[in-house]
């Protein structure tokens, strides 16, 4: 058994983000000096409330500048290096040179938000390393990996995105990834739609995607996200409560900014449902 299947037979497990960027949408800044970043995950580490940490170096807000590969890896692959042997380390990039450098240095599981179609060679770097790879759906081009404010309407959102989904799942498989390597992710806010009530549907209807696609892991990332309302200085709460019902709909792992406050709400949670 992989050690990311323990994992999630806590159903679900936490994903802590760690956004070595300047300018994230939530926390950009926040960490991208090295000693803070590292003093960050110590402090989640020492907590025992994670159970993978998620690394980018690359904000994919709307109107985030891209990066070179180099400049990525040069905020990102001192960390990786630094806590490979401590933590299961997932890479936010959709570059295969990051996902190399990153892989070589012992991260477990690519977290790419373009599902492998901007970096053509992604997918033989993944098969390569017998990484985990998270394939998440976004309304962009594959040339644009980056969310934008573009406004789409679905005639059924649901199934464009399981279509989707189905399709990056044959195209791993088809290049030689295993099943039980592959992770999905139904993408939410800006990479559905500027219309957050797309997000609120696949939300309230996440079974019925679980139900298509029974055997990978669901990863569901609603953390601060602007479809939620509010300030966002006050969207943890918010953001918590909303994964909770995720998990009750069928999420495997979290991915949040509060690790903390996550896992004071599902340990609550387990205890209300009798799992804990």
């Amino acid at each position: 058994m992989s050690l990311l299947s323990n994992f999630l037979d806590k159903k679900p497990c936490l994903m802590a983000i760690l956004n070595v960027t300047p300018d994230s949408f939530s926390d950009g800044g926040q960490y991208l000096d090295q000693n803070a970043a590292l003093s960050a995950v110590h402090e989640i580490l020492s907590l025992k409330a994670a159970d993978i940490i998620d690394i980018g170096g690359e904000s994919t807000r709307p109107e985030a500048k891209p990066l070179d590969s180099d400049t990525e890896c040069e905020r990102i692959l001192p960390i990786v290096t630094e806590l490979s042997s401590k933590a299961f380390l997932s890479i936010d990039t959709f570059r295969s040179k990051t996902a190399a450098a990153c892989l070589n240095a012992g991260a477990k599981m690519i977290n790419d938000v373009s599902a492998l179609r901007y970096d053509r060679e992604m997918v033989s770097i993944v098969k390569e390393h017998e990484s985990y790879i998270c394939l998440m759906y976004s309304k962009e081009e594959d040339s644009h990996p980056h969310a934008t404010s573009r406004h789409v309407h679905y005639d059924s959102c649901l199934q464009t995105i399981t279509d989707f989904l189905k399709q990056r799942i044959d195209f791993c498989l088809d290049h030689g990834i295993a099943q039980d390597k592959i992770i999905i992710d139904p993408g939410m806010g800006a990479f559905i739609s500027s219309n957050a009530e797309y997000s609120w549907e696949v939300l309230s209807k996440l079974g019925q995607i679980k139900e298509s696609l029974p055997d990978f892991p669901l990863l569901i990332g609603v953390s601060r996200k602007g479809f939620l309302g509010g300030e966002l200085s006050e969207r943890d709460p918010i953001s918590q409560l909303v994964a909770v019902a995720a998990a009750t709909n069928g999420a495997d792992i979290i991915r949040t900014h509060n690790i903390p406050m996550a896992h004071s709400f599902f340990k609550k949670w387990k205890k209300v449902t009798g799992t804990a």
